[in-house]
């Protein structure tokens, strides 16, 4: 069933005559979610890392749309990973599912892919320990 579905999206890239190529396509992910890390002090600030993988292996993601946010993404251990910065505390808002835009391409080919992903869910918080004060 799988490959009838990757046979046709090929048809699909193949029959489109344009010179640009960018499809909508509905994300066929194996999991996805993310992590926020928050700072020992106020000041350490808080960070959000999302991670993606599908289903297929014929998929390179290579960015993603957080609001105005464009976030570089990588591939590491089986999944793509990509890092928002620092926020302070009162410019997260703490929600638990982010909406995500993610872009990409097939290995094979020049067609550009768009998935639009609503609900991310926020699977871990991490708190950072905070340092002692060293005394002189």
């Amino acid at each position: 069933m799988r490959k009838i579905g990757i046979i046709a999206a090929v048809l699909l890239l193949a029959a489109c005559g344009s010179s640009t190529k960018n499809f909508v396509v509905k994300a066929n992910l194996a999991e996805y979610y993310f992590i926020r890390t928050v700072g020992g002090t106020e000041a350490a600030g808080i960070n959000e890392t999302f991670y993606f993988q599908f289903k297929e292996d014929n998929i390179v993601a290579e960015k993603m749309q957080l609001g105005e946010l464009e976030i570089d993404l990588e591939f590491q251990g089986g999944k793509y990973v990509g890092t928002g910065p620092l926020e302070s505390a009162e410019d997260n808002d703490g929600a638990e599912f982010r909406s995500v835009e993610v872009f990409g391409r097939l290995k094979e080919g020049d067609a550009q892919l768009h998935w639009l992903i609503d609900s991310v869910p926020l699977r871990e918080i991490v708190f950072m320990p905070s340092v002692q004060a060293q005394e002189d």
